[in-house]
């Protein structure tokens, strides 16, 4: 089993350059305990910056789908560390529709939030 790339690039150019965002490649053997918690801790960073709307120049840091690619990084490396048993159910072996499914739900949750808070906004509106 082929170890942990690194993460993947994001679209807005200020996220690469945040280090708690971007995990070097892994190798198959080394993945362990820690790397799941570094997969951990992108992972919750990642969503905090999405969730909290960040932008850089006027472009969202992060995006649903990417936050998304995140999850997938971190189940992976569960599976690297201590085998495809323990990590989700859905992991195994269906990772390309998973990733489409992933990338629209979570497109599907920032705009139900957007709608949520428009609605909240225009009740604030007299």
């Amino acid at each position: 089993m082929a170890g942990l790339p690194a993460s993947p690039a994001f679209a807005n150019p200020a996220a690469n350059a945040i280090a708690e965002f971007n995990t070097p490649p892994v190798a198959a053997g080394a993945v362990t305990a820690t790397t799941v918690c570094a997969e951990a801790g992108r992972k919750r960073k990642i969503y905090q910056a999405m969730d909290n709307g960040i932008t850089s120049g006027g472009i969202p840091l992060v995006t649903p789908a990417e936050a998304g690619l995140a999850d997938l990084r971190h189940a992976e490396s569960i599976a690297l560390a201590y085998g495809v048993a323990v990590a989700p159910p859905w992991f195994a072996g269906a990772m390309g529709p998973i990733e489409a499914q992933l990338a629209n739900m979570t497109i599907s949750r920032a705009n139900r939030r957007v709608s949520y808070y428009l609605k909240s906004v225009e009740r604030l509106n007299f």
